[in-house]
């Protein structure tokens, strides 16, 4: 008896290791840091990215104070979606986990008179200083840096 359960101790260790490292929770309100970002962006020091995950969907909010400047949604199951299509150009994102950092593709398809083309742009979302730091590294090499806004309590005493 004591010998079966310990086989089953162990098979359920090695299923938890296979499924690998839990995924970084990015939920939170994010303050943009322009002294610590290189890439040259259309964010303000007073702006700040709001975060909510849950399973495979991550929504994104850009706010400013109170007014939300643009809003969108990642499917983090490594599936391509269509993300646009116009007369001449049609667009694919594909979002995954690799490791613990948060891997976007975009793949953009052009027709052209003469030729075809296409071109993918790769984004990296990375948290780092123990969960502190939300890092967004672009397809060109450029940082985009936020720092973690600590969660206020109102008068029922519940953090928002």
């Amino acid at each position: 008896m004591l010998r079966n359960m310990l086989v089953v101790v162990v098979l359920a260790a090695v299923a938890v290791a296979a499924v690998g490292p839990e995924r970084p929770d990015f939920t939170g309100t994010w303050q943009f840091d322009p002294s610590k970002s290189s890439a040259k962006t259309d964010w303000f020091p007073e702006q700040t990215l709001v975060i909510r995950q849950f399973g495979n969907r991550m929504e994104m909010d850009r706010m400013a104070g109170e007014a939300q400047l643009s809003t969108g949604a990642y499917i983090t199951d490594g599936k391509s979606r269509p993300l646009y299509k116009t007369a001449n150009e049609e667009a694919v994102i594909t979002a995954r986990w690799q490791k613990k950092d948060l891997v976007v593709t975009v793949e953009h398809m052009t027709r052209g008179e003469i030729a075809d083309s296409s071109m993918k742009d790769v984004d990296r979302w990375s948290l780092i200083d123990n969960g502190q730091t939300l890092v967004h590294m672009t397809s060109d090499g450029k940082k985009v840096t936020f720092h973690k806004v600590p969660a206020t309590k109102n008068d029922s005493g519940a953090a928002h």
